[in-house]
């Protein structure tokens, strides 16, 4: 781990899941077609214990099925990717980030969900 990232490479989407069950990781960019399991399988398994944004790159494009806001977002990007999708996608991240942590700060208000 260097500068806060963590850069191990999955072979397949089993040590994926893996990885991400070691690391704990605050983002995860997978790609869809891997062996053994495909990223949108690993990301399924990887949300059970551990809910991150993860960033699901495809040759193909995919109808992401539509969630509250407080969901943990699964961008996919369809390939070609442009440098300017990794930005959007991490802006869109950022913003979850962003909005869960002031819902997280409410929370820990004391009384104000005790009455």
């Amino acid at each position: 781990m260097r500068r806060g990232i963590c850069d191990p490479v999955a072979a397949d989407g089993r040590e994926l899941v893996e990885l991400c069950r070691l690391h704990r990781p605050n983002l995860v960019f997978s790609d869809e077609r891997m062996p053994e399991l495909n990223g949108s399988e690993a990301a399924r398994l990887i949300m059970e214990f551990h809910p991150v944004p993860i960033v699901i790159i495809s040759a193909f494009a995919r109808v992401q099925p539509s969630e509250g806001t407080g969901a943990v977002p699964v961008v996919n990007l369809v390939k070609p990717v442009r440098i300017a999708d990794i930005l959007q996608a991490l802006t869109d991240v950022q913003a979850w980030l962003e909005r869960k942590s002031d819902n997280d700060a409410l929370l820990k208000v004391p009384g104000t969900w005790d009455r």
